[in-house]
């Protein structure tokens, strides 16, 4: 391997690792629920929220908008049935995963790459969304508030937390 090729090994290392423990976290927490199967809210959707209709589709759920986890469970419940919650299950690990790596993107841009690796790992595997992510697939419905970040006024600390 020439200069180059480590160079860019050495660069793109946080990335790499990274990967690796998104990848056993993955294989962890599928390991770890598939004994799960529907529990608490997700009976919700699967008994009163069945089809695609406007009611079932624009019906808050505790002051909530929940179309798209409500098409979500309609659809995986009308191909998969009701014998396994593997489908949502997936869907809620594919999001956990997506918002850790937008969490690094975000944490590289104003940090680096290592101390982004630190945070995300931690996160990854310490956050309160790990809890939440292997005891049951609801949660993900939730995550776009996760993914947007928190309502902050438009003086005061927005300003103080941006790059200059």
């Amino acid at each position: 391997m020439d200069s180059t090729g480590r160079e860019q090994l050495k660069r793109h290392l946080p990335e790499i690792i990274l990967g690796l423990l998104m990848l056993a976290q993955a294989s962890f927490l599928l390991v770890l629920t598939a004994p799960i199967a529907f529990v608490s809210d997700e009976w919700q959707f699967l008994f009163f929220r069945q089809g695609f209709s406007p009611g079932t589709t624009l019906d808050p759920y505790y002051e909530h908008l929940v179309a798209v986890p409500n098409y979500l469970y309609s659809t995986a419940v009308g191909i998969f049935g009701l014998g396994t919650n593997r489908p949502m299950q997936i869907a809620a690990l594919l999001t956990f995963l997506g918002l850790n790596a937008l969490l690094f993107v975000y944490l590289r841009r104003r940090a680096g790459g290592w101390a982004a690796l630190i945070g995300t790992a931690l996160i990854l595997f310490l956050g309160a969304a790990f809890a939440m992510a292997f005891a049951l697939a609801f949660p993900f419905a939730f995550a776009g508030n996760s993914a947007s970040g928190p309502r902050l006024p438009p003086t005061g600390l927005t300003a103080s937390c941006s790059r200059r």
